[in-house]
């Protein structure tokens, strides 16, 4: 049995390099597959493993400062669904192509409770989601 997990945070790196650099070496070693994205702006990721692998890659994100909150969604799967690693640096974790900078830990929308969220669908007609 494998575990997938699905995660992104913004969350500030100061020293890009060091970071990725750390980073990729950790999951080397580690041995887990699948791609991260890395950016000042913080890291994006799917990674696959033993529960075993997964649960030390989580403790040494959570270890890190200013991903200690870091959310993992997380599914089971027989086979790991990736052949290699990919730990990469980018000018964004999800790519907008924005010209305008914009900081996602301090510029964002307003959380809504599943309920309101519903209220929303149905009565706006008009909506853009990014997610």
């Amino acid at each position: 049995m494998y575990h997938i997990i699905l995660y992104y945070n913004f969350a500030a790196i100061t020293d890009l390099e060091d970071f990725w650099k750390r980073h990729k070496a950790f999951c080397q070693n580690l041995n887990i597959k699948g791609r991260i994205y890395i950016s000042s702006e913080g890291i994006n990721g799917t990674a696959a493993g033993t529960i075993k692998q997964i649960e030390a890659y989580k403790n040494f994100l959570w270890a890190e400062p200013g991903f200690e909150k870091t959310e993992f969604k997380k599914d089971t799967c027989t086979t790991i669904p990736f052949v290699k690693l990919i730990v990469r640096k980018r000018p964004e974790i999800v790519t907008l192509k924005s010209t305008v900078p914009v900081d996602p830990a301090k510029e964002h929308g307003q959380y809504l409770e599943p309920e309101d969220w519903k209220k929303v669908l149905d009565t706006e007609k008009d909506i853009t989601l990014i997610d």
